[in-house]
């Protein structure tokens, strides 16, 4: 039987799941055949996985903490994180360029896909919100007329000290 150790998440709820998902720490700690140095180099990537979850959430100046209890058994281990504030999105840039330009069902398309836009300033940036938002501006451009558009450029340029998130969407 290999090392057994139990994995206690200290973070606010909207992380929990995300950290539970995404640091090999946690996802490994029921794998029967851990052994002392794989255990080792888990916890020595964990604060780095930990963070970049974190980030995913819009946690851009997250700390963590990984403590490891080994003086019982199963091992305990506390992945700790302090999330801090949550990046907001400062502004969005949304560019529809090509053939969609060029007339009123164009101009129809970019005044829906403005109107939709799910990241308007002052909305708290989730990665997966970030995914979502392009993938409906590009359907929803798509689906007017215009089944060639794709996504030509995207940014979120994040200031981790102001905690805001630059948007710049282009489509094509």
């Amino acid at each position: 039987e290999g090392l057994r150790y139990r994995v206690v998440i200290d973070a606010p709820s909207p992380l929990r799941e995300t950290l539970a998902a995404s640091v090999n720490l946690i996802r490994w700690q029921t794998y029967d055949q851990m052994s002392t140095s794989l255990f080792d180099a888990l916890v020595r990537q964990a604060s780095e996985q930990a963070k970049e979850a974190a980030e995913t959430e819009g946690f851009f100046s997250a700390t963590v903490d990984v403590a490891v209890d080994r003086s019982v058994t199963p091992f305990n281990v506390t992945v700790r994180v302090a999330p801090g504030p949550q990046a907001t999105v400062k502004s969005a840039q949304i560019a529809i360029d090509g053939i969609a330009t060029n007339d009123s069902v164009g101009a129809a398309a970019r005044a829906v896909v403005q109107r939709q836009w799910s990241l308007p300033p002052g909305t708290p940036f989730r990665q997966a919100d970030w995914i979502a938002a392009k993938q409906l501006a590009v359907e929803t451009v798509a689906g007017d007329s215009f089944a060639a558009a794709k996504l030509g450029f995207s940014e979120a340029l994040v200031d981790p000290d102001a905690n805001t998130v630059a948007i710049d969407v282009r489509i094509d």
